[in-house]
């Protein structure tokens, strides 16, 4: 029988995972510059001290936040299916989806925006965001050519460029969201990403 006393590999391995939990909820609620080291070390029961012992500083440890997100993402997006629908409902089916997520799904938009701002002055960090919106771009890329055949269109733009633009409209239209109640409503929402996606298709094997 296994002993169940954890190793200090496995120990640590479970105290980084909470750590990465921790620091997520905080991020969330915080933002990337109001988050402190000192209360996700607490939300986490910690010291700050074990921080350290696992992540040089904020900017790692909010990378191992957006890696697991990526990661998450990715499993999304490769068992994503699209039983006898056409492009325009499948358009409207990630508007919906997208809208479903709620505040976490604003605040998640928000933070990035905040990160990515922040890293136009610290070259390491602006590096690692920008290889890491290329993985998640390479894993959308791969969606809309998997929506592509099984729709039956092809893209005015190439897959990358096409989930480059349709993430960048999605950002887009949740920050605008931000300015008011009501300034952009779900149905708006939808229907501004249908018309996008929809009036960037035609059909395969048209090369007009």
């Amino acid at each position: 029988m296994r002993n169940t006393r954890l190793t200090r590999q496995e120990g640590k391995a479970l105290t980084r995972g909470r750590l990465v939990t921790a620091a997520r909820h905080v991020f969330l609620q915080r933002g990337f510059h109001a988050a402190s080291l000192d209360e996700i070390a607490l939300h986490a029961r910690v010291t700050k001290g074990a921080i350290y012992a696992s992540f040089a500083g904020k900017s790692e440890l909010f990378l191992a936040v957006l890696d697991a997100h990526i990661e998450e993402r990715l499993r999304v997006l490769a068992t994503a299916t699209f039983p006898e629908e056409g492009l325009e409902a499948v358009a409207r089916r990630h508007a919906r989806a997208t809208l479903a997520q709620g505040p976490q799904g604003v605040r998640w938009v928000s933070l990035m925006a905040e990160a990515w701002t922040h890293a136009a002055g610290d070259l390491e960090l602006r590096s690692a965001l920008a290889e890491r919106q290329d993985r998640l771009q390479q894993g959308v890329a791969a969606l809309v050519s998997k929506i592509g055949a099984a729709v039956g269109v092809t893209f005015a733009l190439p897959p990358r460029e096409m989930a480059r633009a349709a993430s960048a409209l999605i950002r887009g239209l949740i920050l605008e969201r931000l300015l008011g109640p009501g300034r952009l409503s779900d149905a708006q929402f939808e229907e501004t990403f249908a018309a996008f996606i929809c009036g960037l298709a035609r059909p395969a094997g048209d090369l007009k």
